[in-house]
């Protein structure tokens, strides 16, 4: 990993972690994230910016790491908040922020201390 890889990564788990304390704040709430707009807006723009940055990896890095983190579908989710968020489904959204999410946080912690 390069030093812009690990600074990126270092920012996208500043994201993971904002992702974190957001549904902790709302107690891991789906029906909650459904109304409240100001918790839907937040989580999903946090989520977009782990896409943006995780486009930003070299693709060295990202091709080196691809079995272990789907990059492309990072990029994707990103891709589809830019150009086509009214259609996006928030169980997805929903499911990247409470699965995917601490997942990549937990494999940016490992590759941070190597």
């Amino acid at each position: 990993m390069n030093d812009r890889d690990k600074a990126r990564l270092e920012t996208i788990l500043e994201y993971c972690l904002a992702i974190e304390h957001s549904l902790e704040k709302h107690q891991h709430s789906y029906p909650e994230y459904l109304s409240d707009d100001e918790f839907y807006d937040s989580l999903n723009m946090k989520i977009f910016q782990v896409g943006e940055l995780s486009n930003k990896l070299s693709d060295e890095y990202k091709a080196e790491t691809a079995s272990k983190i789907p990059w492309r579908d990072a990029v994707n989710m990103r891709n589809m908040f830019g150009h086509d968020y009214g259609s996006m489904s928030k169980m997805v959204i929903w499911q990247t922020a409470t699965e995917s999410i601490p997942e990549l946080q937990k494999f940016i912690v490992t590759e941070l201390k190597h």
